[in-house]
């Protein structure tokens, strides 16, 4: 009945915040890669610093998260991998980097392909 109270272990206190924590930040970053598909963005619009965005994805990724199916595991990789559009210096506003139909070096590439 009394006694000195228990430590909780680190396995005990950490899953409950960081799942929480992990899963505001995904939803963030997928809504601004819906947002924004073919844009580079500045780092700082990231949810989280980039170093733990990474540290996300490998917990998710290479940790043994067992994954309900294939599709949810491909969009964690393809967000991984997204983090590559994020960088310092770009500014407020993002970059568009698609290439338009309409720009005449594309037409010459594209009649040289044919």
């Amino acid at each position: 009945m009394f006694g000195w109270p228990k430590k909780k272990t680190a396995k005990q206190a950490a899953p409950e915040p960081f799942a929480d924590g992990a899963s505001r930040v995904i939803s963030v970053y997928g809504s601004i890669l819906n947002s924004y598909p073919h844009h580079i963005i500045d780092v700082s619009w990231l949810p989280a610093p980039k170093e733990s965005m990474i540290q996300i994805f490998k917990l998710l990724i290479v940790g043994g998260q067992e994954f309900e199916n294939e599709t949810y595991r491909d969009r964690t990789e393809s967000y991984w991998s997204m983090l590559s559009r994020f960088q310092p210096g770009v500014g407020s506003t993002p970059i568009d980097v698609e290439i338009s139909k309409d720009n005449p070096t594309v037409a010459v590439w594209r009649e040289r392909a044919a």
